[in-house]
This record gives structure tokens, C-alpha cells and sequence, in this order.
């Protein structure tokens, strides 16, 4: 991302918006394209690499600290967990108090939050209080033949407890599914909800490609931090699952 930055970026980004001196612009146009970040490094110096990292983070809407947001926004939702360091600029408005069902969703800019667990009427919350998070990208495919393996998700930017959670299958190429049980675990290490039961489902089936997670996850708990998936081979199932992606809705507790 900070070679993004650097390669793409123009002089008002850089100067203005990236904050890096005016001085450093010069070498960093003259040695494009920097493939490798020891080279972004030699060119810039760690301080302007920092700056670049954080720049293309807060271009992303990612955040350190508040003063990384824009007027009316603030950071939201930092781990705070050896994981991440970063949040998410929201908006510091009030939100009004409203209903929404399946068939009367929220007006712009919110999002409907309850639903996928269950209840018949769901409460408007300001869009940045849900996200899709997926599996790290340097994660390969995740080889499924051993007895027990899995990833995680790392979520940030979230209000404080999570509501909706909806768990999807990226693909799979597995045999014998009917052996593999996966389950995720809410970063407390305590709440766990299953995704897929093999042995109870039995043979002939196929892993879904989302289920709305409720198990033993409590929704009065830390939703930021790492969300673990295991899987575990109680049998002859072998191949491969692409990934996961995890869909939240959060609200103050």
C-alpha cells in the first residue's frame, strides 16, 4: 500500500494531504517505479515511509487517532490487541432512533442491525458500525487433510459489542466434507458459534456458503480484535477452502 502511494500518488496527495515534505516529492518521482519496500525505504527514510503508510491507510478510511478523520469524524474501534493498531473514521452525528424489517430498510446512509439474528424488527445504525472482514490476504488456500488448522479475521473499526453475524465461505474444493467441523470464536476466546457440523450433517452435503452465526456468541462483548476460525478433520476429508468473510454489525454497549 505505501508502494501504492508512492508510485501513484501526485504532488498535491504527497505534500498536502500525505504530509510529506516538499523536499522528498523530487526523489520519490525520480526513482518510479519502487518495487520493493527496502527500496521506498532507501529512497525516503523510515520517518516518510511511516507517513506513506499512514497516508494510504487514511485514504482507505483507516485511522490511528482522531485527528486522522475529518471534521466531524472520529477514529473508532482500535483493537488495541498486538494485532491491530488501526480504527475507523465515523461520524461523530447522534443517530436517530429507527425501526427497520426485511421489507422497510433504513434511509441513507444507515444500516439495518438484528435481523440476521432472528428478530422481526432491526434498529438503524450509522454505516460505519458494520463491515465485511475477510481472512488475511497472505494466508494461501487452507489445506484441510490435517487433524486441525484454521485463520482468523481481524476486525476493527467497530462500535463496542457486536449485533448481526454472517460468516461466508470464499470456496472450497474439499472431499469429504461430512468430516470437517469449523467453528469461530469470538476474541474474548469464551462465545463460539458453528459454521459447519460434518459428522451431524452426515454424508451427501456440501459446506454452505454463509450461515448467520449465533451459537454461544454473546452480543454484549467485544466485538474489535481477532475472530478465530478452526477446523477440524475427524475422518478422510481432504482438500482445500479458499478462505472466509465475516459480515458485522456493531453497537455501543
Amino acid at each position: 500500500l505505501a508502494l501504492k502511494a508512492a508510485n501513484q500518488a501526485n504532488t498535491k496527495s504527497l505534500v498536502e494531504v500525505a504530509n510529506i515534505y516538499s523536499t522528498n516529492t523530487p526523489n520519490i518521482f525520480r526513482q518510479r517505479q519502487i518495487c520493493t519496500m527496502a527500496d521506498l525505504a532507501e529512497v525516503t527514510g523510515q520517518d516518510v515511509l511511516r507517513i506513506l503508510r499512514r497516508f494510504i491507510r487514511r485514504e482507505e478510511g483507516a485511522c490511528y487517532v482522531d485527528s486522522d478523520c475529518s471534521t466531524g469524524m472520529r477514529c473508532y474501534g482500535i483493537p488495541h490487541d498486538g494485532i491491530l493498531s488501526t480504527g475507523k473514521c465515523g461520524s461523530t452525528a447522534n443517530v436517530p432512533h429507527i425501526e427497520c424489517t426485511e421489507t422497510t430498510p433504513c434511509p441513507a446512509p444507515y444500516v439495518c442491525s438484528g435481523l440476521l439474528m432472528g428478530w422481526e424488527q432491526g434498529t438503524c445504525r450509522a454505516e460505519w458500525q458494520s463491515g465485511t472482514f475477510t481472512t488475511p490476504y497472505y494466508i494461501s488456500d487452507i489445506d484441510v487433510s490435517s487433524a486441525k488448522t484454521g485463520t482468523f479475521f481481524p476486525v476493527s473499526g467497530q462500535a463496542t459489542v457486536p449485533e448481526d453475524i454472517l460468516m461466508m465461505l470464499d470456496g472450497s474444493a474439499v472431499t469429504n466434507p461430512q468430516d470437517l467441523k469449523i467453528i469461530l470464536t469470538d476474541p474474548n476466546g469464551h462465545g463460539i458459534a458453528t459454521y459447519w457440523d460434518g459428522p451431524n450433517e452426515g454424508a451427501g452435503k456440501t459446506i454452505p456458503s454463509s450461515v448467520r452465526m449465533l451459537g454461544s456468541i454473546s452480543r454484549d462483548d467485544t466485538v474489535n480484535g481477532k475472530w478465530t476460525v478452526t477446523i477440524t478433520n475427524a475422518g478422510s476429508a481432504t482438500g482445500s477452502i479458499t478462505g472466509f468473510s465475516l459480515y458485522l454489525t456493531s453497537r455501543w454497549d
